[in-house]
């Protein structure tokens, strides 16, 4: 028998055993049957406010704390972590691809895992930014603070920022400025006199 003959008899039959072997695996990848009802289970949604991680992670984008918000609503001076009581606080988030009526919650926290306030809003139509604003930080003492973001019912995201202690000496200058004004306006008003 010729070597040449017997290459061409096995060679066809390994190619065809070869492709055999390569598409069994995926006869096994065949479509399953999902029912409508099951993938909501899946997704758990059972209602307008609960929202599966997924969609929540994808409806709010570039959440961030700043002392100021520009005419869109959206942070404008940067992130920043650090404050003085007494500070504006906001939290201001791009919500363009969240679901309009969709409830968003604040939880402001602070030493200790205290919580010290929540606040709601609810996306309008075409609202591109939400914003909210830390309650009154005048009397909030020194230390580590965060703002946590619920969509619905999901958390998606929490903010760490820290209050700066107040300095006792600073403390009594700034009240002794603004019962007496500062030393500017006390030159302004000597100049009138």
């Amino acid at each position: 028998m010729n070597s040449t003959t017997n290459t061409a008899t096995w060679m066809p039959v390994a190619v065809v055993f070869l492709m055999l072997a390569t598409l069994a695996p995926l006869g096994a990848c065949a479509r399953a049957e999902v029912d409508v009802e099951d993938a909501e289970d899946l997704a758990q949604v059972d209602g307008e406010q609960d929202l599966n991680p997924v969609e929540a992670a994808l409806a709010i984008d570039d959440v961030a704390i700043g002392s100021a918000l520009g005419e869109e609503g959206a942070i404008v001076d940067g992130s920043n972590d650090e404050f003085a009581p007494g500070d504006p606080i906001y939290v201001a988030m791009e919500v363009g691809d969240a679901r309009p009526g969709t409830e968003v919650r604040i939880d402001w926290f602070g030493p200790g895992d205290r919580q010290v306030e929540t606040e709601s809003k609810s996306i309008a139509e075409g609202d591109r930014y939400l914003n909210f604003q830390a309650p009154d930080t005048a009397r909030w003492s020194g230390g580590e603070y965060r703002a946590e973001v619920w969509y619905g019912n999901e958390r998606v995201d929490a903010l760490g920022f820290r209050i700066q202690p107040v300095d006792p000496g600073r403390a009594e200058d700034a009240t002794a400025e603004t019962e007496t004004g500062t030393g500017a306006e006390r030159n302004a008003e000597a100049e009138v006199e």
